[in-house]
């Protein structure tokens, strides 16, 4: 049985998203807005703001992504924030007891973050981003969706996410796909303790328009990954056959971690695809990514030469 594609997208979402890029210490070497961003970002905050923020676990924002859902109307981030302060306990919990019983145990101090740091963050950060982020990620969705009534629901998975593959299942009714800026290009997906129907992913998106003389952030990230030697060896390796991660940690001999950023880095770039399966994920090498990085590059010195 197939799944569904549902698109969805607000600036509530980009809102969390932005704070996530900012706590995700282990997601900093991998995303393009990278140390420097979290270091002027870092400057414009309060000292008192930045040492609550250090101080949040990891995962405290998880569970906001269904409340941002059920929230009604546009969800812009003000009308989100205040839709969640009129909420009372009994409604949040209702809202993501479906998901996942385990953050329930802590709601109640996740209540209490959630209101005051998303404010704050908006106060301090959000409501000053460039304007054109939610624009071009409004845009993004808005192509999706048109695109999912022209595709199959596993070619536009695998094409939003640059590479990822969904086998359809008997549990699995619905992927909701919604555009991300901040993390870029990691896209985050989420399956849920109690939840198999539903699986969330945030996709990475490209919306600021390039200055003239400028490669595109895909054309760079291809080319950084393959100036990195253990790279170029992994990409052979999963050329000859679909790779599981510990057949790739064998191979490489690298820590789990360095292998998983490695891994992180060229799924970001779009030259491997990840098969979600069961029991082990499976990677592979696009080979069609290959190919067109040459086409690319074309493209890329041959604009420059016709605006000579």
């Amino acid at each position: 049985m197939s799944f569904e594609i549902e698109v969805d997208f607000c600036p509530a979402y980009e809102l969390v998203n932005s704070l996530n890029a900012y706590l995700s210490k282990q997601d900093r070497k991998s995303i393009d807005l990278g140390k420097r961003w979290y270091d002027e970002v870092s400057q414009t905050l309060t000292a008192e703001f930045k040492a609550y923020l250090g101080d949040l676990k990891p995962d405290m924002t998880k569970g906001l992504e269904h409340l941002i859902y059920s929230c009604p109307g546009k969800r812009s981030e003000q009308s989100f924030l205040k839709w969640m302060d009129d909420q009372s306990f009994q409604n949040i919990y209702d809202i993501l007891q479906p998901y996942d019983t385990k953050i329930l145990n802590t709601l109640k101090e996740r209540i209490h973050d959630w209101e005051f740091v998303l404010k704050e963050w908006h106060k301090q950060y959000f409501s000053k981003i460039d304007s054109r982020i939610l624009i071009g990620l409004e845009q993004k969705a808005a192509q999706i969706k048109n695109d999912s009534k022209l595709y199959s629901p596993e070619e536009v998975f695998e094409e939003v996410t640059n590479g990822m593959r969904q086998s359809p299942n008997d549990k699995l009714k619905t992927i909701r796909l919604i555009p991300q800026y901040h993390l870029s290009p990691i896209n985050r997906s989420h399956y849920y303790q109690n939840y198999e129907e539903m699986f969330v992913c945030f996709f990475a998106c490209d919306v600021i328009p390039l200055k003239a003389g400028e490669p595109s952030p895909r054309l760079m990230r291809k080319m950084r990954c393959l100036s990195e030697e253990m790279r170029m060896k992994l990409l052979y390796y999963m050329s000859v056959q679909e790779r599981t991660f510990n057949e790739l940690l064998n191979y490489s001999g690298l820590a789990k971690s360095t292998l998983h950023h490695h891994l992180v880095v060229l799924r970001g770039a779009g030259l491997i695809s990840l098969e979600i399966s069961e029991p082990n994920n499976k990677y592979f090498l696009r080979a069609d990514a290959i190919h067109q990085l040459t086409a690319e590059l074309g493209d890329f010195f041959l604009l420059q030469e016709a605006s000579k």
